[in-house]
């Protein structure tokens, strides 16, 4: 039973090209004969639960992972084979941790690909995902990969309680949360304005940036955001309620600083230009007063609770968002309204409002010691559109897909990380967005595609296996070749991969292998067994990938990964 963080990484290699040297071999399309007691590759499955953002697998001996969620939130859990296709016939228990009689601790059963999950009360719960039951055992290595425990800690929501008002910034640091040492890991973002996290992880900032204006005196607004902290193991998970207060006796939109659209139709409607954050009015007090505001072609009503405005009153002035085309209408009923537009564009060019700055590329990362703290930085490419930019960061555990670290975002470029202290393949994104002009009403909340870097973290464990794979007669070792191409093939073409002599540095009772095909795409087969014969197709563009592992996921670097590219002659 293969575990899909191996198919994860070779995904990886290919893109990275790898850590070993690359080499380019004519293919011998001649195939190789198989003896009968060899062992040749079969289609087979892989298995795995996700919960939101993370990905739970088997586990050796049948040890849980562990989630953390507050009383009365809703979890759906969804069952996943290889290529994402749900197993036939899974099931599912819950199991209350508390109660020791196995048979009594059943809350209840359930079969099919999803489940969800509502803790009545907080507790820890245990949740059983099967694909096959009956093949079950936690402690053999062909059995352990049927079933996924996972331990649902369900905790009281607790509240940390600020006020601030529209202007004014607040900051809290981890004494606020916990009296333990630990760390901001998960932040998530409130309605209006942002939280942004220090370089170390140690305070946390909330910045209004203008979501409030439309606040007066004696008007208050609420946010309310999870937060997560954790390290060595601890972990804190408390809910965060802001109350912003008006500091104004009037909106800062008045008749005075307002610009007067003025309505059209026909051919003489025009939009009229506004920069951004100019405060308009529109004013139809010139039509009947039983009308109330709308927009053509979308709804208003989002809109106007964003702004903090009053549609059914007929002068409205507030200030325009910072990218957005939008025509209001007077109406009176569905599709009765007044011929007359007031049409309002934006003056900020969609490349300032919407693109979002590149990543410079990270690269391939080498290997990292155990137990240290290093810093990683994002850069910019020189040609970003760059408006103060926020940092987005994702740290995820590539061993089991966990994730660490999620929905940070920091203003410095660099982020402070506590490397294990066990072997260990970290996988971190960083993304980039434009602070200055960030609207989410108006979609502006585009962040830049993520760049991705896995840092190889060795240090307890050294029984990595080899990958050797014979090709048609040539030997290919993992150590010294991550990724080949086999070039000069014609459609029809067998070719074959003997994976026989890899090696295995003990007799861990985990020692598997698997090869992952690609044909046009990304991976979408997966074959057990040393050896596997590869009809070369019509597309130009194929890959085949193998690799070794025990109880850890290995990669490439440690040599128990070889990528094929199979390449058509031209």
């Amino acid at each position: 039973m293969c575990r899909l963080f191996v198919l994860c990484l070779a995904l990886f290699v290919t893109a990275c090209g790898g850590s070993g040297s690359d080499e380019k071999k004519n293919a011998n399309s001649g195939g190789t004969e198989i003896n009968a007691t060899q062992s040749v590759a079969v289609e087979t499955n892989s298995y795995s639960i996700s919960a939101g953002r993370s990905v739970y697998h088997p586990v050796p001996n049948g040890s849980a992972q562990e989630l953390y969620v507050f009383t009365d939130e809703t979890t759906n859990f969804t069952a996943y084979g290889f290529n994402d296709i749900a197993p036939e016939e899974h099931t599912w228990e819950l199991i209350d941790s508390s109660v020791k009689d196995s048979a009594q601790a059943i809350i209840s059963s359930s079969k099919g690909a999803e489940y969800d999950f509502k803790g009545q009360s907080a507790g820890e719960y245990t949740l059983v995902g099967c694909k096959d039951k009956a093949k079950y055992n936690p402690a053999s290595p062909e059995g352990h990969g049927y079933c996924i425990n996972i331990i649902v800690n369900v905790i009281d929501k607790v509240w940390v309680e600020a006020s601030t008002d529209k202007e004014t910034k607040v900051t809290f640091s981890v004494a606020d949360f916990t009296g333990l040492p630990l760390k901001f890991i998960d932040i998530r973002q409130p309605k209006r304005g942002r939280l942004i996290v220090d370089k170390t992880r140690q305070q946390l900032t909330y910045e209004p940036l203008g979501g409030y204006d439309y606040l007066m005196t004696g008007d208050t607004a609420v946010e309310e955001v999870a937060v997560t902290l954790a390290d060595n193991g601890n972990v804190v998970k408390k809910m965060l309620r802001l109350t912003v207060q008006g500091t104004a006796t009037l909106p800062k939109c008045t008749a005075e600083n307002s610009m007067k659209i003025t309505p059209a139709s026909g051919s003489n409607q025009k939009p009229i230009e506004v920069g951004p954050n100019q405060c308009i009015e529109l004013d139809a007090t010139n039509y009947s007063q039983s009308g109330y505001w709308s927009l053509l072609k979308s709804p208003l009503y989002s809109f106007l609770a964003y702004a903090g405005i009053d549609g059914s009153k007929p002068v409205l002035r507030f200030k325009y968002p910072q990218y957005g085309d939008l025509r209001f209408q007077w109406c009176y009923a569905l599709n009765k309204c007044e011929d007359d537009t007031w049409w309002v564009k934006t003056s900020v060019l969609k490349s300032n409002a919407l693109e979002a700055p590149n990543l410079e590329i990270w690269g391939f990362s080498p290997r990292k010691t155990v137990g240290e703290t290093m810093t990683l930085q994002a850069k910019l490419t020189s040609d970003s559109v760059r408006r103060d930019p926020v940092y987005l960061w994702e740290i995820r555990d590539k061993s089991y897909a966990n994730i660490l670290v999620g929905h940070l975002q920091t203003l410095s470029d660099e982020i402070d990380i506590d490397l294990p202290e066990v072997t260990s393949d970290w996988e971190i994104k960083a993304r980039a967005k434009n602070a200055g002009y960030n609207d989410t009403y108006w979609g502006n909340g585009m962040t830049s595609l993520p760049e991705e870097q896995t840092i190889y973290v060795r240090g307890d464990r050294n029984d990595a296996p080899l990958a050797v794979v014979s090709v048609n007669g040539v030997v290919y070792r993992g150590e010294e070749s991550s990724l080949v191409q086999i070039i000069d093939l014609r459609p029809g073409d067998l070719i074959t991969f003997d994976a026989s002599e890899s090696v295995f540095r003990d007799s861990n009772p985990y020692n598997s292998s698997a090869f992952y095909t690609a044909v046009g795409g990304p991976y979408n087969k997966m074959f057990s067994g040393e050896i596997y014969q590869h009809r070369f197709g019509e597309r130009a563009y194929q890959q085949v990938t193998f690799c070794v592992w025990n109880d850890y996921g290995w990669s490439s670097v440690d040599g128990s990964c070889i990528t094929f590219q199979l390449e058509e002659s031209w």
